[in-house]
């Protein structure tokens, strides 16, 4: 490879050179050909990788048990990121990063072995696997760009590698401000994408603590799980998975989100609320539109140039001297990210959905099922707390 220029001529096609015998000494007159003479050959060439095999069947074996999510992000980069001279010391030594007492030395082994996109993606990892053994704090304040300055966010395949491992870190589960960190890396519709991998595994941590910023569209409240479903007793689940969907349990009801709009088309039902008994759960909400139906009449109200419809309904509700249903209604809550703009939420008692079309955070969303979609078997309010624990702010407009 040295004698004819082999590294220098196919620099630009981003070659890998695998020898098939894993001795890499020659000596000839006027010749030598050494690890460290392909070393120092192939660094000259940054997309360059130079393996051999027994160095590819030292990265292809199993796992060793307790290993971190470095290990199989390591063997993932190899042929894809790998550059330089990797043989079969250097292949050990990447194998041996996924081990908890290697993530000192992890870097300087991933810098001199790997692309810088693959440099980024396995840093990233090594950090986050450090904060959740304890190495590192993350900071309290973190600012919505700093998961770009840190090189990007998660793919799909990194958080399937990295998420389950995460969540069985004790030293992980109770700091809020890593959970709020690793959100920022990715979002509800990416956790939706890996949900397989994460099985029935509890992500209460990861959800309280981002769910002021991610978001979703839909919000169904069903029924809880049933004892004969051999489940754990829904007063004690936390937020989970259910058939590729984020749901909870609280009292007799199940609600389950979406980031799709056209999942979650909800349950046929005659469960329509009178304007008298709904009134209460959405006086402390901006009511954007309400649909008023009586018995020889409807009307729809909406605001065009109030801020809040409450009044109007009641003095329509009031000067028609007749009992009217809502069967759907519309409430002004806080967006998302980054300046928490309005959002609309269209509550859909007949099917049992709040629906917001451009998207409304977890907490908005869970707030208008608890508190409005449930009118016909309210949610205590200790529940309602369980289940939002760590949020502190209220998704309602002022």
């Amino acid at each position: 490879m040295v004698a004819a220029r082999d590294i220098d001529e196919l620099r630009d096609r981003d070659p890998i050179l695998l020898a098939l015998d894993p001795n890499q000494e020659f000596h000839e007159r006027g010749f030598d050909l050494t690890p460290s003479s392909l070393a120092e050959q192939s660094q000259e060439a940054s997309t360059t990788l130079i393996t051999d095999a027994s160095a590819l069947s030292r990265i292809a074996a199993p796992p060793d048990r307790g290993e971190t999510p470095l290990g199989p992000l390591v063997r993932a980069n190899y042929m894809l990121g790998g550059r330089g001279l990797i043989d079969t010391a250097r292949a050990d030594l990447l194998v041996s990063a996924g081990g908890r007492s290697d993530l000192t030395g992890l870097l300087d082994v991933v810098r001199a072995s790997f692309r810088p996109d693959a440099v980024l993606r396995l840093q990233r990892t090594a950090e986050l696997v450090g904060m959740a053994l304890g190495v590192e704090a993350v900071a309290e304040d973190r600012s919505e760009d700093d998961s770009d300055a840190q090189g990007g966010r998660l793919s799909a395949s990194e958080v399937a590698a990295i998420l389950p491992w995460l969540l069985e870190q004790d030293a992980a589960t109770s700091n809020a401000s890593f959970w709020r960190h690793l959100g920022g890396l990715f979002d509800l519709a990416i956790l939706e994408e890996v949900s397989t991998a994460l099985g029935s595994q509890d992500v209460s941590a990861l959800i309280r603590a981002n769910m002021d910023v991610w978001v979703a569209r839909r919000a169904y409240l069903g029924l809880a799980v049933s004892p004969e479903e051999n489940e754990e007793a829904p007063s004690r689940r936390g937020w989970h998975f259910r058939g590729g969907l984020l749901a909870f349990e609280a009292g007799n009801h199940r609600v389950t989100f979406s980031t799709d709009g056209r999942s979650l088309p909800g349950r046929d039902s005659s469960r329509v609320p009178r304007w008298n008994g709904i009134r209460s759960a959405v006086e402390a909400y901006r009511l954007e539109a309400v649909n008023l139906r009586g018995i020889t009449r409807s009307v729809a109200i909406n605001a065009e140039e109030s801020d809040d419809v409450l009044e109007d309904a009641d003095h329509v509700a009031a000067s028609l001297n007749e009992e009217f249903f809502v069967p759907e209604l519309t409430l002004r809550v806080h967006g998302g990210p980054p300046d928490r703009v309005a959002s609309d939420v269209s509550i859909r008692f007949a099917r049992s959905l709040a629906v917001a079309d451009q998207g409304a955070t977890i907490e908005a969303l869970t707030h208008a099922v608890l508190e409005v979609v449930s009118f016909a078997d309210p949610v205590a309010s200790d529940e309602v707390s369980r289940v939002l624990a760590a949020a502190e702010s209220d998704p309602r407009l002022d």
